[in-house]
């Protein structure tokens, strides 16, 4: 299986957060991923940026919530914040995202 090429999600993901201020990418954990109907990948993506305030942390997860990434040779199924930790005056994101091959 031909997994997102260049990690277009990771960099989709940056481009889409940076209304929320400068965004790093610090991981990416990509594995293989099928059901009964289809094949993809699932995705755990790592993203380090400053603090947001809370409504803009509410902003952020309704912004990924609704997001529409082109990935090329994939179809974008699924996007959600899953988790957030405060690392000094950053925080760290963590993105699932479930990617799958058209068929």
């Amino acid at each position: 299986m031909m997994p997102c090429t260049d990690h277009a999600l990771a960099r989709a993901l940056v481009a889409l957060l940076t209304a929320y201020g400068p965004v790093q990418p610090i991981g990416h954990e990509m594995a293989d991923w099928a059901s009964a109907t289809f094949s993809g990948e699932s995705h755990l993506v790592r993203l380090k940026m400053p603090c947001p305030s809370p409504p803009d942390m509410i902003a952020l997860a309704t912004t990924l919530a609704e997001a529409e990434i082109e990935l090329g040779n994939r179809l974008l199924a699924d996007l959600a914040l899953a988790g957030h930790a405060r690392d000094g005056e950053d925080m760290i994101l963590e993105i699932e995202a479930l990617t799958l091959v058209p068929s």
